[in-house]
């Protein structure tokens, strides 16, 4: 992946284009310190914020995966339910930016953090933390352990997180894209995104680190691959999380109407 680009010159494409504010599964080094950033992409192509100190890279870390695949022949692209239980020493090693636990993702789940550990609370204390535990890989167990409180990017977190207004984090999302009309246009602001969703940037900038590889965006093929390390805010998956906290405030409500000390139903 290159470095953030700052192009300013008419004559180049991505002149007008400005890094997005979120690079995902950064490092950060203040002096002797070094530490992961918040923001992390996923293997499914969503975007999340660790809510924890520690906020290290996961084994489900878009490029954990990546190096995973590279690291076994028998693995092309790891699907979600393998992620688990891919044997650690195919991972990268545990280290003050890494680590081997699953990060949660609540938008593919559908069910907020806290209600799903709530659900499902972990057996032991190992697992609290599994990246300190060397373990047996077991092909039938494939329920995720997560450890950290993860949570997906929504409108409410960016304006927080970034003290952002309304319209400023608006301006940020990039919204689907659909080709109805069949008319030209310039296929240079189209991205192709990992989450599966084709979304419309402007101005014209080149991809980011959740754009897809398969297939690709129309963009890396025209000009190659100037894949930056900032990421493109998806519309369509910020709403997605949003529609998971608005559902669950409402069977929360709806549970205190009808006194159930149980989480409600669905």
């Amino acid at each position: 992946m290159h470095s953030l680009l700052h192009a300013n010159h008419p004559g180049d494409p991505f002149h007008e284009y400005v890094p997005n504010i979120v690079e995902p599964c950064c490092t950060l080094t203040d002096g002797l310190v070094t530490e992961a950033g918040r923001f992390h992409l996923l293997s499914c192509g969503h975007l999340i914020a660790i809510d924890e100190i520690d906020r290290r890279c996961g084994r489900n870390c878009q490029h954990a995966t990546e190096w995973a695949s590279s690291n076994a022949n028998n693995i092309m692209n790891p699907v979600a339910h393998e992620i688990p239980n891919l044997a650690d020493n195919l991972l990268p090693p545990v280290s003050a930016t890494q680590a081997h636990d699953s990060l949660y993702c609540e938008v593919c789940t559908g069910i907020p953090y806290d209600r799903y550990i709530i659900m499902h609370p972990p057996k032991d204390f190992f697992d609290l933390d599994p990246s300190f535990y060397p373990r047996i890989p077991d092909p039938y167990d494939t329920t995720p352990k997560y450890s950290r409180r993860c949570i997906a990017l929504t409108r409410p977190l960016l304006n927080s997180e970034f003290s952002l207004d309304n319209e400023q984090t608006e301006s940020l999302l990039s919204r689907p894209f659909f080709h109805l009309s069949r008319e030209a246009l310039d296929w240079m602001n189209v991205h192709y995104l990992m989450c599966g969703h084709q979304v419309w940037c402007a101005p014209t900038r080149p991809c980011a680190s959740n754009c897809n590889n398969h297939p690709q965006c129309k963009v890396m093929i025209c000009l190659g691959d100037q894949r930056q390390s900032d990421a493109i805010f998806c519309q369509e998956c910020v709403g997605r999380a949003e529609l998971v906290y608005a559902r669950y405030a409402r069977i929360e409500k709806s549970r205190e109407e009808m006194g159930d000390p149980g989480i409600g139903c669905a």
